[in-house]
């Protein structure tokens, strides 16, 4: 997690004179090399423990990005009540072959991205199911046709 990249809304020299927002964008973002899990649980830790303690109470932190694994942050997150959430997954239907973003991904480019990347890493980066590193050899449309994402939690 390189958090240089992401510069907060406004900067702070001390202690007391605090950031008033945090922007956070893509913490997770190589899906082609998926993180153990020690290392989803050291970011985990590090966003707990430091991030969430950066802005002030009225003030500001986003996150923005894709998760990888169910257990790391930015999935935890879709579950806290302090956040907003929202999934765009690539492909809405594929028997309709519609997209959300038909101008710049069209299904057919879209098909050949997972051509290219691999169904695991298309399923986790476009289509927004994240996967454990030790499940990544299962294929997920044959997950996902043994489960009902209707179900209440």
């Amino acid at each position: 997690m390189n958090l240089a990249d992401t510069p907060p809304v406004r900067s702070s020299a001390s202690p007391s004179d605090p950031i008033e927002g945090v922007q956070l964008v893509e913490v997770l973002s190589d899906f082609a090399n998926p993180l153990e899990s020690a290392e989803i649980e050291h970011i985990n830790q590090i966003f707990e423990y430091v991030v969430m303690s950066l802005p002030p109470v009225d003030g500001t932190l986003g996150v923005v990005g894709t998760p990888q694994s169910p257990n790391d942050i930015l999935h935890k997150l879709q579950d806290n009540p302090q956040f907003f959430t929202a999934k765009f997954p690539a492909v809405k239907d594929s028997e309709q072959r519609a997209t959300a973003w038909p101008e710049m991904f069209d299904f057919v480019r879209l098909e050949k991205i997972k051509h290219q990347v691999g169904d695991n890493a298309f399923e986790v980066e476009y289509q927004l199911y994240p996967r454990e590193l030790a499940n990544s050899f299962l294929a997920a449309d044959r997950l996902r046709a043994c489960v009902d994402e209707n179900l209440a939690r």
